[in-house]
């Protein structure tokens, strides 16, 4: 079963909408950035459209003291950069313009689950065999690699694994 496990793809320690969550939350008060209890990169993100859209904020909440924005400031940046995935932040416009929920206590937990997720991606990219941190007991896990055993950890805990 560890095999099998080890066998996912990177694809499947992702999640779309943490993801699309933490941006939301980000363009609404990009200061979290500044935050020291906060540390995101472009890499804490898996879809590239969500890299280059952290990206883009990040530098123009450096640069330029943005102290918020909306998708279509973003959406003016990519523009701005002539992206090839235009199209795919085009497409998500709408959805970030729905999150209306702009809660620290859900940012807080968006926040753990992608740093959690992002530090997966890590380990499976360098070879770390990551099965230990979900259910042995489940040989289908559908779409994703989530299940309860890995709700268990924290980034602590699988880091001092």
């Amino acid at each position: 079963m560890a095999s099998l496990l080890n066998d996912f793809s990177l694809e499947q320690l992702s999640d779309t909408r943490t993801e699309t969550s933490v941006l939301a939350y980000i363009m609404h008060d990009t200061l979290i950035l500044s935050d020291d209890r906060y540390i995101l990169s472009a890499d804490d993100f898996h879809i590239m459209t969500h890299k280059i859209a952290f990206s883009l904020i990040y530098n123009h909440a450096e640069a330029e003291g943005v102290k918020s924005c909306t998708p279509a400031d973003v959406l003016g940046w990519f523009n701005q950069i002539h992206s090839p995935y235009i199209e795919d932040f085009n497409a998500l416009v709408p959805v970030l313009s729905m999150e209306k929920e702009y809660s620290k206590e859900i940012f807080e937990g968006d926040y753990k689950y992608l740093k959690k997720l992002s530090l997966m991606r890590e380990l499976k990219r360098n070879g770390f065999d990551i099965s230990d941190f979900f259910s042995k007991n489940n040989e289908n896990l559908g779409d994703k690699m989530i299940d309860s055993t890995f709700s268990q950890y924290t980034v602590e805990s699988i880091l001092n694994h």
